[in-house]
């Protein structure tokens, strides 16, 4: 069987080395489960936001960890060749599988491009998802390629449904918000607002609450476009749920450090972290939740003055009975808290993708159209 995975190995890359793996260790024993199977096996994946084939972002430089990790030998493809690529699935041999090239070098991905997905569909029997990061994405590598072969979700993905699912029917879940990508995280406000115990806020999107309620935040950085959209969430009848933080911790350029509440921060400061008296809020309300759900950190946690209430924070959910996790920042703050995901109940590898999921009470149209067909 000729099988070609979608999976997610966008791992951190800093100075050429991985400084997190766990998107590679997420796919070791279904690899090798696959290739036990006598399945020939060709992986799709992406890898970063690359500009003109910038070569640091090649798929090939993951060959010696990738090797590492799933005790496999690698076969690069550099080409969207299905000539070159049948002729390298029947030349394979025990224990090796082909490694396509970053799919986002090439404009046919984002375009979703049926025409080349039906040229390289030509090469395989079966097409596996198991990229659930990327299920919020409609590309030809998660999307139309899936409607030119018979297509099933793979393995990690099903976990991570089901795990999600989870949380959508978790009675009364504590939500903790932070980080950017405001516009996803204010849906799901929206979705679980009736449903939950209260929504912690934290990051970006608190400033934009601050914002909409008529703090003069400085220059922190909010967004704009969805004041409106903070606002009616404000009016609404479950409003009090929402809980934003009372005092912070500001600075002007990153150095200086300030302890402040909105009415008195200082002109050209930035929010930068959640203040102490928040973070102690913020715990007591996690001590006494059954059931969290966390998605991004609470301050700048790139810098060591700004990081400390979110490990705090962090910690005390370890303590919580059920803790659902996700977000690429999220999986940094987990490592700078010295933690490790089975300090959880479920660490997601996703982070648009879980908050869309969650968002659209489990709805995203990738997985639908592949558990349909």
């Amino acid at each position: 069987m000729k099988t070609l995975i979608r999976l997610d190995l966008n791992v951190p890359i800093k100075n050429g080395n991985i400084t997190d793996h766990s998107r590679i260790t997420n796919y070791t024993s279904s690899m090798q489960e696959l290739v036990s199977k006598g399945n020939k096996i060709c992986i799709i994946t992406h890898l970063g936001r690359p500009k003109n084939h910038d070569p640091k972002l090649s798929t090939k430089n993951l060959i010696p960890d990738l090797e590492k990790a799933w005790k496999l030998n690698i076969i690069f493809v550099p080409i969207y060749d299905p000539v070159l690529i049948n002729q390298q699935l029947e030349n394979l041999k025990e224990n090796q599988i082909l490694l396509l090239e970053n799919t986002r070098y090439f404009e046919f991905e984002k375009n979703n491009d049926l025409k080349i997905a039906k040229k390289l569909a030509s090469c395989f029997d079966t097409f596996i998802f198991d990229a659930f990061s990327t299920a919020h994405r409609k590309h030809m590598s998660t999307n139309a390629i899936a409607k030119c072969l018979p297509s099933s979700l793979g393995s990690t993905c099903k976990y991570e449904i089901k795990k999600l699912q989870e949380t959508l029917n978790a009675e009364k879940p504590l939500i903790i918000m932070g980080g950017a990508k405001a516009q996803t995280k204010l849906t799901l406000i929206e979705t679980f607002l009736e449903s939950c115990s209260n929504i912690l806020v934290g990051g970006v999107l608190a400033n934009t609450f601050l914002k909409a309620q008529g703090f003069n935040i400085q220059k922190s950085k909010y967004e704009p476009e969805l004041i409106k959209f903070c606002k009616t969430l404000l009016q609404s009848p479950n409003s009090y749920k929402i809980i934003l933080p009372f005092d912070f911790l500001s600075c002007t350029n990153l150095d200086d450090t300030h302890y402040r509440t909105t009415e008195i921060l200082s002109q050209n400061e930035i929010i930068a972290d959640i203040g102490p008296k928040s973070t102690q809020k913020f715990k007591e309300m996690i001590e006494k939740s059954n059931t969290v759900i966390f998605n991004g950190p609470l301050g700048y946690i790139e810098n060591t003055n700004f990081s400390k209430n979110s490990i705090k924070i962090l910690k005390e959910i370890s303590k919580t009975e059920k803790s659902y996790l996700g977000g690429g920042d999220t999986l940094k703050l987990i490592k700078l808290a010295k933690l490790a995901n089975k300090n959880f109940s479920f660490v997601s590898m996703a982070g648009g993708a879980m908050l869309e999921f969650l968002a659209n009470n489990g709805d995203l149209e990738v997985i639908n159209e592949i558990t349909q067909t």
